[in-house]
């Protein structure tokens, strides 16, 4: 993962723009005003400049990333008391997955986020994340299973961009070695409220899972099937013959286990 900057000098002023890569372990890709978004921010004042990306990497979790730099109506400044400002979260999820549904609510001023949830949607762990302390709550009140926070020096909080400060990539890789890369990332500077519309799925595709595991061949005279879920796994099965090899190969770090089986007659 890196962190790829561009400066633009002025004749007495210059300014910084970076922007967050994944490098070769997820497609979620974070551009400027994409017209592929899972969040849509607003304020008083309109809309915001969005850094978002979209992937479909994950088969085991889905990892939903929401980040502002502060939201309009709080108090914060030097030598100042800082009071939280309100975001508002309205998550809109359609479809279905047995993958368990993480939302990550990330920002560097205190935030008190308040969601509103689908009616029957269960959202498994919300993480707060941010420099200083923010607080969630969520209608129905039962829509969120477990909550934890991440308060620490590690720079776990960003907003996609990370001028003026912030870890996006920190973030995005700390998420990833817990829970494998994010399926979408939505920050902007300033938001009051997030629109978030998911749409869920019985399973990813594996083609687009893994770089580590290509899809399996079907051995001759026989079929193999592929599941998209924790973990992930191929099983193998003969029409004519008898199996020779493991039944059952699964995807690793390092590629699929075992060895090719074969479905072998006359045996």
């Amino acid at each position: 993962m890196e962190r790829k900057c561009a400066i633009i000098w002025f004749v007495l002023w210059f300014q910084s723009f970076c922007f967050v890569t994944i490098a070769d372990t997820s497609s979620c890709l974070i551009k400027q005003d994409s017209a592929s978004v899972v969040g849509t921010p607003t304020t008083d004042g309109g809309s915001e400049t969005t850094y978002s990306c979209v992937a479909s990497d994950n088969c085991n979790y889905e990892v939903h990333v929401i980040g502002n730099y502060e939201s309009s109506n709080g108090r914060h400044g030097f030598f100042t008391e800082r009071v939280a400002g309100d975001t508002d979260v309205i998550v809109s999820v359609s479809g279905e997955s047995p993958r368990p549904l993480i939302l990550v609510l990330t920002s560097y001023e205190p935030v008190r986020w308040r969601l509103s949830v689908t009616r029957g949607v269960i959202i498994d762990r919300v993480i707060l994340s941010g420099y200083y302390a923010s607080t969630v709550t969520s209608s129905p009140s039962n829509a969120i299973r477990q909550t934890e926070t991440l308060r620490d020096p590690d720079n776990h909080y960003g907003y996609g961009t990370d001028n003026g400060g912030g870890g996006t990539a920190e973030l995005l890789l700390y998420l990833q070695q817990r829970f494998g890369p994010v399926t979408s990332f939505s920050g902007s500077y300033r938001a009051d409220l997030w629109e978030l519309n998911i749409h869920r799925t019985p399973a990813c595709s594996f083609n687009n899972m893994t770089r580590n595991c290509p899809v399996p061949s079907a051995p001759e005279n026989g079929a193999v099937n592929v599941t998209g879920v924790q973990p992930i796994v191929a099983k193998y099965s003969c029409h004519e013959g008898t199996l020779v090899g493991p039944e059952m190969r699964i995807c690793l770090e390092s590629g699929w286990s075992g060895e090719e089986p074969s479905c072998r007659t006359g045996i």
